[in-house]
């Protein structure tokens, strides 16, 4: 969403991203008073599930994004509503993909991202009617945050960031994790927008969890509690193989309404596409792959010529290889592609 980004946004960062998905900009987030000691290790990734294939739908409307960056709200409800009907096989529903995973009683967060390459507010409040409508859950049931802000009502999830509130839920606590993954939801949903990222190549579903912890730094310096930034963030599953994110986490939204393909985190408006989209499925290492094919085939299209996303995301398969999360191979992905086939790219 290019509403409030300008120059100086910009100039805050440097380079860019890999092809991917990523974690992304280092910063002591979420804090929640004295930082604790470093972990003696890093968390045990969970037990291999090797999947042997994904499915992802990708749907595209163009006329969703208007000139200025604004998305429609209810194309964006259409398009949410198209993907989860189709997320289980053809013979879907819209209801039956919502209520398939997530439960009345159950208590909803959706970690969003709010740092600089904004979600579309459009995207959540899609998500909280579509949990209210189809699983039952409450109003009360469903919230958004990223880092220590966060949006406990509708009417905040659908207005600008400046609305999003400090809140003690919204810190984390001595394990530096979030209170809203490890205290007060039962289920997660991971939203976060499709850009390149100078420090791990790409920053898509894998990298969100950064916005959901405390005590990071760019350097990995000493006391730091999650030091996982070498190797072009190598590493980044080891959050989503925790119980805590990926043990809750039922579905993955990417904002792929305005792609960044350049230079990461921070933002210049030059560097949007304009594409209408979203990428929905329940594979975090598919649906990162769906994204950095994206961003690959955007990028070598502005260029004219092949322009590798770089550093490479490596993560992205790592994640797959060591820890067991998903499907990277594209071979093995099954996109369903709905909407707009013109201007795809993939």
């Amino acid at each position: 969403m290019r509403t409030g980004i300008t120059r100086r946004d910009f100039v805050r960062g440097v380079a860019y991203g890999g092809v991917g998905a990523a974690i992304g900009l280092a910063s002591t987030s979420c804090r929640a008073g004295e930082a604790p000691a470093p972990l003696s290790k890093a968390p045990t990734a969970q037990p291999a599930r090797k999947a042997t294939r994904a499915r992802v739908v990708l749907v595209r409307r163009a006329s969703a994004l208007d000139d200025q960056g604004r998305a429609d709200a209810k194309a964006v409800r259409e398009m949410l509503d198209e993907a989860m009907a189709k997320l289980d096989g053809d013979d879907g529903s819209i209801a039956k993909g919502w209520s398939s995973r997530f439960a009345a009683e159950d208590k909803v967060g959706i970690k969003g991202t709010m740092m600089m390459n904004h979600v579309h507010p459009e995207i959540l409040v899609a998500i909280h009617d579509s949990l209210v409508e189809h699983a039952g859950l409450g109003t009360a049931a469903v919230l958004a945050w990223d880092r220590n802000r966060g949006a406990r009502s509708r009417e905040q999830l659908g207005g600008p960031d400046t609305q999003w509130v400090a809140d003690p839920l919204f810190t984390c606590g001595a394990d530096s994790i979030s209170k809203v993954c490890s205290e007060w939801a039962t289920a997660l949903v991971n939203v976060p927008t499709l850009k390149c990222h100078w420090l791990s190549g790409v920053a898509i579903s894998l990298k969100n969890w950064c916005g959901a912890v405390a005590n990071i730094a760019v350097n990995d310096h000493a006391g730091t509690t999650w030091q996982f930034h070498g190797d072009s963030c190598a590493d980044l599953g080891v959050f989503e193989s925790m119980p805590v994110f990926g043990g809750k986490r039922r579905l993955v939204v990417v904002d792929a309404m305005e792609p960044y393909f350049e230079k990461g985190p921070q933002v210049d408006p030059e560097f949007f596409h304009p594409y209408g989209g979203l990428i929905v499925g329940t594979d975090p290492v598919a649906v990162d792959t769906v994204g950095m094919m994206l961003l690959q085939a955007i990028r070598d299209q502005k260029a004219g010529a092949p322009s590798p996303i770089n550093p490479p995301p490596k993560h992205v398969g790592i994640a797959e290889t060591k820890y067991n999360l998903g499907v990277s191979d594209p071979a093995r992905i099954d996109i369903v592609k709905l909407g707009d086939t013109e201007g795809m790219l993939v």
